[in-house]
């Protein structure tokens, strides 16, 4: 692998060195950290000693999430912002870029400045639209093009490109998590960062998907130094432009600290290299704000000396997320709150979109909730409930159904698929309905045995008791955060043959064949 090479001339080891190796190198600094200073002559200042930290960012639709891998302590921080208005957990960075006038303003500065002239959400998807890698919803701001955005600018008409969006927020997000790798360890050490970013497996495995990924994260990177809140539209478009032409084709593996990781693979790290989980057939059902994201594989047995092998049979992406039920709910909440007040709401107002996710999450047994808009309230029954959410969760549950299905030709053995385990992940999975609705559903005929987990919070995660409660959606971060020397033999769905078991019968052999002249 490209990075163990990298990784290995990072530290001037040998190409003979092994991953334990460079564990133990790494571990070394902080053994000669407090000797190397005990023999430091005065008024010479001290060498630090190298620490590599992977910085595992989780790109999603509507929040961004990133942890900070430390190989020295093998511990794994968890990043995250101040308090503000902003949307969600402090962990949670809103995907969110907003230009008021001129300047741009990016995450959770993007919500909190109310005056824009612009406002861009789930990018990301409109990302994938522009080059081919997903149907294209026809957004808000979607032109005749995919992945093209227009804005009226004090100076005239913008026209933005969604990789330019995605590369400038990732920018912002590289640039954060540099300010934080500077202000925990550059005191005492030579902070050497790589950048893991996630991509969903079947964009990431379709033609041309890793290449547009690695481009837009390597991009970002170089911009992270100008990619701060208030910076104008056209300083950024020239240093992209720049960075573009500097860089037409991309530096190989071994001269880059930035990588692009499958999302799904990521967020099973601590899951599939356990000794203690079995080998088999599994399934992952990662329902995130605005995608929802199945696959199915095949976990191998652990080999010495090597990694462990997941074979992707089949992956899907749909643009359906927890976000399209906070929508549903919010509109559904303007028409009760108009019945009884006799007052019109926007429901795509910010404020009601969250009151909608909180009561979302509310969502119990009895599948009653209440939407709380300030002194306004509206409450809905399970009826209710079921109405408006009944069409987004039949689409997530058909891209289970359908992904398992697909799934299946590549292993067409009835009795391989008659038991499996599926692993849920994201903040949609942990809605009621979402996953009562997941779990009754039997995909095939051939499955009879279908075991639903989550995946438990690992021991050096360093994180509060919020992040704890909501590991689901730190899953993909902590397993990004880790070096790719660790993660798993990922075979994706494009390099899986389907297994042929219609062997040839051994036949007799003829005389001619035994007795050759």
């Amino acid at each position: 692998m490209g990075f163990l090479r990298w990784f290995k001339k990072l530290f001037g080891l040998t190409r003979k060195a092994t991953p334990q190796v460079l564990q133990g190198a790494s571990a070394a600094t902080t053994a000669t950290k407090s000797t190397a200073s005990a023999r430091q002559e005065p008024g010479v200042p001290r060498k630090k000693q190298p620490k590599v930290v992977i910085v595992g960012i989780d790109f999603g639709t509507s929040g961004t999430k990133v942890v900070l891998g430390d190989t020295t302590t093998n511990l794994h921080h968890l990043l995250t912002r101040p308090e503000g208005r902003a949307e969600g957990a402090a962990f949670l960075f809103s995907s969110v870029v907003r230009i008021d006038g001129e300047q741009v303003f990016f995450g959770s500065s993007a919500v909190d400045h109310r005056n824009f002239d612009a406002e861009f959400r789930s990018f990301k998807v409109c990302l994938a639209c522009q080059h081919g890698l997903a149907a294209c919803r026809r957004c808000a701001h979607g032109t005749a093009q995919s992945g093209i955005f227009e804005y009226a600018s004090p100076t005239g008409l913008i026209r933005l490109e969604a990789e330019h969006l995605a590369t400038w927020y990732l920018a912002h997000v590289i640039g954060r998590a540099k300010q934080e790798l500077s202000r925990r360890w550059g005191t005492d050490f030579d902070v050497r960062p790589v950048f893991n970013v996630g991509a969903p497996i079947d964009q990431w495995n379709a033609r041309g998907g890793s290449e547009l990924f690695t481009r837009v994260a390597f991009f970002a990177e170089k911009l992270s130094a100008i990619a701060s809140n208030g910076i104008r539209v056209a300083e950024l478009l020239d240093a992209y432009n720049a960075v573009r032409s500097k860089f037409l084709a991309l530096p190989s593996e071994e001269e880059r600290n930035v990588f692009v990781q499958p999302e799904t693979a990521a967020g099973l790290m601590s899951f599939v290299t356990s000794p203690r989980t079995p080998a088999g057939l599994y399934g992952i059902v990662d329902v995130g704000a605005g995608t929802t994201d199945v696959s199915f594989f095949r976990l191998a047995d652990f080999k010495s000396d090597e990694p462990r092998r997941m074979s992707f049979y089949e992956a899907k992406t749909d643009v359906i997320g927890a976000g399209d039920l906070d929508r549903c709910l919010a509109h559904f909440a303007t028409l009760r709150i108009q019945e009884t007040e006799g007052m019109a709401i926007d429901d795509n107002s910010v404020e009601l979109l969250n009151a909608a996710r909180i009561a979302k999450e509310s969502l119990g047994r009895t599948g009653e909730c209440v939407v709380q808009l300030n002194s306004m309230a509206a409450a809905l029954s399970q009826r209710d409930v079921q109405a408006c959410l009944a069409p987004s969760i039949q689409r997530m549950v058909h891209t289970y159904v359908e992904t398992n299905h697909q799934a299946y030709k590549k292993e067409p053995l009835v009795s391989r698929w008659a038991a499996f385990t599926v692993i849920t992940l994201g903040g949609g999975t942990k809605c009621q309905p979402v996953y009562s609705a997941l779990r009754a559903k039997v995909p095939s005929p051939y499955n009879h045995q279908i075991t639903f987990s989550r995946i438990s919070v690992p021991r050096n995660f360093d994180c509060d008791s919020t992040a704890s409660d909501n590991f689901d959606l730190l899953a993909v971060a902590y397993g990004l955060s880790f070096p790719p020397p660790d993660f798993p033999d990922i075979l994706s769905p494009g390099r899986v043959a389907p297994i042929d078991f219609n062997l040839p019968a051994r036949r007799r052999l003829d005389r001619d064949e035994l007795y050759a002249k």
